[in-house]
């Protein structure tokens, strides 16, 4: 995800999600299992997409919350989609109580030395 893309994303018109995948320049064809989706949030928040706020549409809900930049952004999104209410109430912990988020980072970054070691 790109909050400010680069200046590529924007010679795509309003198409805020692009899809790639590893392929070989000889024409080999091999079923590799990377694909990538990359995802220009300022390119998602300008679009005509953006504006349609449909309850079922998933997509739009969370692009929306990972675009959301004030209070008044974040209630009106809530309006529409009620069920994200629970991660903004989440987030807001976070903001009362930094310390919990910096043990949560300081617990996956334990987890991902132990990984690392153990492979």
């Amino acid at each position: 995800m790109y909050e400010k893309s680069t200046s590529e994303f924007k010679t795509c018109g309003e198409v805020f999600v692009h899809h790639a995948s590893t392929v070989c320049d000889s024409g080999l064809e091999l079923n590799f299992l990377q694909e990538f989706y990359l995802i220009a949030l300022d390119v998602f928040a300008k679009s005509e997409y953006a504006k349609v706020k449909k309850p079922k549409d998933r997509l739009n809900a969370w692009l929306s919350f990972f675009c959301t930049e004030n209070t008044e952004d974040a209630i009106r999104l809530c309006e529409s989609y009620p069920w994200l209410s629970e991660a903004y109430k989440e987030m807001a912990g976070f903001a009362a109580n930094p310390e919990e988020l910096i043990g949560m980072f300081s617990e996956m970054l334990h987890e991902l030395d132990r990984n690392t070691t153990r492979y």
